[in-house]
């Protein structure tokens, strides 16, 4: 044939731009599945910082009483993440907790979180929150990303080698019409203290040490001052006995303990 062939048939061509358009398809694909592994990646990374924020200031706090910072609520899609929390950690320490009234179950698995503190919930891919927020319970659904922070988990944090203990020994006796003066002292100093006489037998013998005693200090102690008419209104009480049993507790913003007196009088 005069000049040889000259250019690509029909069919040539219909089969060259099939398999571009194959190989775009493919390409196209791979680009948006690689974007959204991106924002899926990014957003567990968001919610891994945001976890670490609230559990450093629940510990730092001893509650869930602060501000979040609008860019840590983000995710990868530019969503808000959605945090839930027990209402209890509001106004308590998880280290005086012994449970919570928040659970988590995950829909894909069945299973349930019990005593949650606090649970961050993206709305994924989809950007629907598809997961369902009940009084006390929230159902995880496998749509959604989430964190949970649990109470145990908050407690391995806030608590470890903070315990609380009464180290003053024993009260020494009050003498009647005489000042009285005892310190009262617990180990470490984890913050502001507040301090409380009880008695179940002598509930006016424990008012009246009360109403010596300091109700808070940053310091890790106490001090119980008694005037001479103090010590003679508590000697008129215990006319019938000699000792009375004293529950002194103190608590900070984390933990709080107990412990158990007796309270001897002596006579002039």
């Amino acid at each position: 044939m005069e000049g040889g062939r000259r250019g690509f048939s029909l069919v040539e061509l219909a089969i060259v731009l099939t398999i571009i358009g194959i190989i775009m398809s493919i390409g196209i694909k791979s680009c948006i599945s690689g974007i959204t592994t991106a924002k899926s990646d990014k957003t567990k990374d968001n919610l891994d910082i945001l976890k670490t924020f609230i559990e450093r200031n629940i510990c730092k706090n001893g509650k869930f009483s602060f501000a979040i910072p609008e860019n840590l609520k983000i995710d990868g899609w530019n969503n808000q993440i959605t945090i839930i929390n027990a209402t209890s950690i509001n106004n308590e320490s998880p280290c005086l907790l012994n449970a919570t009234n928040l659970t988590a179950e995950e829909n894909s698995t069945s299973y349930v979180y019990n005593n949650v503190a606090v649970i961050l919930i993206s709305k994924g891919e989809n950007q629907k929150l598809d997961s369902k927020i009940l009084s006390n319970k929230v159902i995880l659904k496998p749509d959604d990303l989430y964190s949970i922070i649990t109470l145990n988990e908050l407690k391995s944090k806030c608590c470890k080698g903070k315990e609380l203990k009464i180290i003053t020994p024993f009260l020494p006796p009050i003498v009647e019409n005489a000042t009285y003066s005892v310190t009262i002292a617990v180990n470490g100093n984890y913050g502001n203290y507040t301090w409380s006489i009880t008695s179940s037998d002598y509930p006016s013998v424990a008012e009246i040490l009360q109403n010596g005693t300091k109700r808070s200090t940053k310091q890790p102690y106490t001090t119980i001052n008694l005037s001479c008419n103090d010590t003679s209104k508590i000697a008129t009480i215990l006319s019938s006995a000699s000792t009375a049993k004293i529950t002194i507790s103190v608590k900070n913003k984390n933990q709080k303990t107990t412990k158990n007196f007796v309270l001897t009088i002596i006579r002039r």
